[in-house]
């Protein structure tokens, strides 16, 4: 059985799709459906990536493994999503298919040209994965409105965050120095300091201007404030579990306070 080696991968996937679903009227039948759907498509993604890399070259025993997780996975996530649009009528799926279907010929053509590792390419990644936040409140409200946008993109710019931290991270873990001078630091880092105060620009913004509530505003706080701290603390030594656990942390904090905004000023 092939499983996703990325486990941040994993609350990426599921944490915009509670966010969505809280916020689009909470779970049921439809809502379990989907999540089946969500999480059979997910794993059966790596196989099929697998096998479609026709230029890779992986032994027989890990293309019977990619067979196999395919063909274990994938019916699940059909069926739940034949019942979903056809039974249920929530046609608007079909449009998020199609959109998955494009990013994983895109993700293909990245991976041929060995850039589906690099920081753009687990962007692109991770800005498929929080698809599951606008498309599970549409599972729940059986329409599209301006909410699922903003659920997309909250949660887009609020999880490339942490990729653009562990990238700066990863190339201070290839340095051959244990210790840095400030002007190191704010290189390796520059990537990291830019996008986080672009964040705090943008989200300051929003709030003044009333498009996003103070809860919100609030979540986003505690990652600009340890990404650029860690920018200016870098060392070569990372522990990755550690950071991991932080992230999720944030990630979890970060759901409530938009549940409990959005959930307030919904009719």
């Amino acid at each position: 059985m092939i499983f996703p080696k990325e486990h941040g991968s994993w609350a990426i996937l599921l944490v915009p799709f509670l966010i969505g679903a809280k916020i689009g009227g909470g779970f049921d039948i439809k809502t379990v459906l989907f999540l089946v759907s969500v999480l059979s498509i997910f794993l059966a993604y790596q196989p099929a990536l697998m096998l479609a890399k026709s230029r890779l070259k992986i032994s027989s025993e890990n293309v019977k493994d990619a067979l196999n997780s395919l063909f274990i996975f994938a019916p699940f996530g059909i069926f739940s999503s034949i019942i979903l649009i056809f039974y249920f009528k929530l046609y608007g799926l079909l449009l998020f298919g199609f959109i998955g279907l494009v990013a994983f010929f895109v993700q293909l053509y990245l991976a041929r040209l060995n850039l589906d590792k690099t920081q753009g390419g687990q962007l692109f990644a991770m800005s498929m994965l929080v698809m599951t936040a606008p498309s599970a409140y549409y599972v729940c409200k059986g329409e599209f409105n301006l909410i699922m946008l903003q659920l997309y993109f909250l949660n887009l710019i609020f999880f490339g965050s942490g990729i653009v931290y562990v990238r700066m991270k990863i190339a201070a873990l290839a340095a051959k120095r244990d210790k840095f001078t400030l002007a190191e630091k704010l290189f390796i880092g520059r990537y990291n300091i830019a996008y986080h105060i672009a964040i705090l620009l943008l989200i300051g913004a929003l709030f003044v201007h009333g498009s996003i509530g103070f809860l919100i505003f609030l979540a986003f706080l505690p990652i600009i404030v340890h990404s650029i701290m860690g920018t200016f603390m870098l060392e070569r030594k990372v522990k990755f579990k550690r950071l991991g656990w932080i992230e999720t942390i944030y990630s979890i904090l970060f759901a409530i306070m938009m549940i409990i905004e959005f959930r307030k000023n919904l009719p």
